[in-house]
């Protein structure tokens, strides 16, 4: 299941890894493939992805159950 998709609104594309926990797939922030061993472990991911200034869709944060205003 994919959390979020590259395109217009986003930067990103994070999905459930096979393997358990989330990938950042082709991660932009120069890290290729990124894993993230949990939901809180993406989060912050996806906030160093927002503080670089990417976009990352609000969905993704609530679907990750964020309890915290992106």
């Amino acid at each position: 299941m994919a959390v979020c998709r590259l395109g217009e609104n986003s930067d990103v594309y994070v999905y459930q890894s096979v393997e358990g926990g989330f990938d950042c797939g082709g991660c932009i922030l120069g890290r290729n493939n990124f894993n993230a061993a949990d939901e809180n472990a993406i989060l912050e991911h996806l906030k160093e992805h927002r503080a670089a200034g990417h976009k990352v869709p609000n969905e993704a944060f609530r679907e990750l159950g964020a309890d915290f205003k992106p």
